[in-house]
């Protein structure tokens, strides 16, 4: 049994430990296991932390019982292939890890998906109507055969066709759950669910035998936002959960697009209040988020522009062309986190892209391409 991980599913357990300064310590401490046997002073040496939190940290039967939990949800994991990712693992999310928010556990079944280049969520009202369902439909059919993953949140109504009609096309889904790898909620649609295992999975970041409590949806809400490119809002009423994923969506910097929908309709209104506020682009298809994503491009047109890109670049400046291109747009942030490096070492590398005429930098700190 892996220690470290052992240690990162206790720590996250303790009271008062969120994501966030669940990351700090461990960075701080440069593991979970080093802090949870760090001595009073080391952890009195914590900058900023309170007594609340020391308390915490110090207390051994809050930790032992928290280990304890630990291995049993890693047994678990185990007994029925869910795999554990910790936010600086490879396999984690990698459009996830930009998000300072992003969980600092996750809990995933299925095929290796998670870090496609190209990601949208599709969400929008449980309460879906013909019209919704049918644009679902044409907008999932048009977006086949670019492979793009899928997110949605594998509730009733558009979440639950998103996905249904991805796996009608052939293309991969994932379900961010508001619970455990244990269940599966709506039960309606657990069929659906072992479905996607084969062509996506199912990802959590809440252990066994938590229940899909009304606080855990925000929470499931912000990983659909943030793991993805972009977020499609097909209906969705004046308030709800799809309004707040498009929130978090725009927080994070990724591209929001909503379905308009007749004035008079109840789950249009939402999708119309985006649209008229500028949070979100107007789309009516598949072809319009592909078309905006810059993400339509035929094999020959494709190699034909690596070839000019590629031509005289260090594997570094490769795979930075690469991410921009793929995305449109990238930020120096962005960059740093796929890759692993610094902000001025991709700084530096930009720089000579520049120069030759491969990318140009654009308002907002971004790049894209300049062929």
């Amino acid at each position: 049994m892996n220690q470290e991980i052992v240690y990162r599913i206790a720590l996250i357990q303790l009271p008062g430990i969120g994501n966030v300064y669940a990351k700090l310590l461990t960075e701080y401490f440069k593991s979970a296991r080093c802090l949870f046997r760090a001595s009073k002073k080391e952890l009195s040496e914590i900058p900023g932390i309170g007594n609340f939190l020391l308390s915490t940290l110090l207390c051994a039967s809050l930790k032992n019982k928290a280990i304890e939990r630990a291995k049993y949800e890693i047994e678990f994991a185990e007994k029925h292939d869910i795999s554990i990712f910790s936010y600086d693992d490879n396999n984690y999310p990698v459009k996830l890890k930009e998000c300072n928010d992003g969980p600092f556990i996750l809990y995933y079944k299925g095929t290796s998906v998670l870090n496609k280049a190209k990601i949208i969520s599709v969400v929008g009202t449980r309460k879906a109507t013909a019209y919704g369902q049918d644009l679902t439909r044409k907008i999932v059919e048009e977006l086949q055969n670019q492979n793009i993953l899928l997110v949605s949140g594998l509730a009733y109504g558009i979440d639950s066709f998103a996905h249904r009609f991805s796996l009608d096309y052939g293309i991969s889904t994932v379900g961010v759950l508001a619970h455990g790898l244990d269940k599966i909620y709506p039960q309606k649609n657990r069929e659906l669910a072992k479905k996607m295992i084969f062509n996506g999975g199912l990802l959590s970041e809440f252990m066994s035998r938590t229940s899909p409590e009304r606080e855990n949806f925000p929470k499931r809400n912000r990983i659909v936002a943030g793991m993805s490119d972009a977020t499609v809002i097909v209906e969705a009423a004046s308030k709800g959960g799809a309004l707040i994923t498009a929130n978090m969506a725009n927080s994070y910097g990724r591209d929001v697009f909503a379905a308009p929908g007749r004035t008079i309709d109840n789950y249009s209104k939402g999708c119309n209040a985006l649209i008229k506020s500028n949070q979100a682009m107007l789309i009516e298809s598949g072809q319009d988020i592909l078309n905006a994503m810059s993400w339509i491009q035929t094999e020959t047109i494709s190699q034909k522009k690596q070839e000019d890109l590629f031509g005289n670049l260090t594997n570094q400046e490769k795979c930075i062309v690469e991410i921009i291109e793929t995305k449109g747009v990238s930020s120096k942030e962005q960059i740093a986190c796929r890759l692993n490096l610094t902000v001025q070492e991709v700084s530096y590398l930009l720089f000579n892209l520049e120069l030759n005429g491969t990318i140009k930098a654009i308002p907002g700190n971004n790049y894209q391409i300049k062929i």
